[in-house]
């Protein structure tokens, strides 16, 4: 596995690696992760004797630069990433997988009109009700937090959300948050590639009804979906084991 950083022309700095062989798929961690975590799970691995993997850390986590601007974190700055990275390793199409945050910037990509072929969404978000109405509330708890790790006022919270909350730079999260406000929905008539959707029985409730409430769409389009018995959102990257033979299984069939 090779370590890269795009170096970008406003001193923007991507840090990713570059594995295996053939076609090129991109992978995207969910928030608060980087691409660590799709090496530590098996994902690097399993993929890479078919396919050159290309795990990024997005901008704000991971190794890739951060800002307390949200400015710096605006959607079209993160896909125009995605792109630079593609290009600078040589490819013009690509498949993509994406958990959570990094299944919602995924299906913006597709929307957004880049050169990918197949996706797999590990709970992406859709519509935007979450990141117009949820967000917002992140924002007022995460800046309350920030206001007490500032004044050392930890009384109310607990040892481990103070040790959490000193070791992580609550100003970069809120920045990224902010951003998210302006998310956009996507539809799936808006999605014309092939998919691979899903989640687990103990996700989210809003990514599992998505899938239930949507599945005579899916097999219209012949899309892929699954609910895994069991699983939590980490365990959609986590328990990787279970869920790659039906990943490599939906790459096959849709060349």
């Amino acid at each position: 596995m090779e370590e890269r950083l795009l170096h970008k022309e406003d001193n923007t700095k991507i840090a990713y690696s570059i594995s295996g062989e053939g076609e090129a798929i991109v992978m995207l961690h969910g928030f608060g992760a980087d691409r660590t975590t799709l090496v530590k799970s098996g994902w690097i691995r399993d993929l890479e004797p078919y396919y050159t993997v290309i795990a990024m850390d997005i901008r704000g986590l991971g190794e890739s630069s951060i800002s307390h601007d949200p400015d710096f974190y605006r959607l079209d700055r993160i896909i125009e990433d995605i792109e630079q990275v593609i290009q600078e390793c040589g490819f013009t199409q690509f498949s993509i997988f994406g958990h959570s945050y990094g299944g919602s910037i995924a299906l913006r990509a597709i929307k957004s009109g880049l050169p990918i072929k197949k996706a797999i969404i590990a709970s992406g978000t859709w519509d935007a009700e979450f990141f117009h109405n949820d967000i917002p509330k992140w924002i007022i708890e995460y800046s309350e937090m920030n206001e007490k790790k500032k004044r050392k006022q930890f009384t109310d919270m607990t040892k481990e959300e103070q040790e959490w909350a000193q070791a992580t730079d609550l100003d970069n999260y809120i920045a990224q948050f902010r951003a998210w406000t302006t998310f956009e929905s996507v539809t799936i008539n808006e999605i014309t590639i092939p998919v691979f959707l899903y989640s687990g029985t103990e996700d989210e409730p809003r990514a599992i009804h998505f899938i239930l409430d949507n599945e005579s769409e899916f097999k219209q389009k012949l899309w892929k979906y699954k609910i895994y018995n069991g699983m939590n959102h980490s365990d959609l990257v986590r328990e990787e084991p279970q869920i790659i033979t039906d990943v490599l299984e939906f790459m096959e069939r849709s060349r």
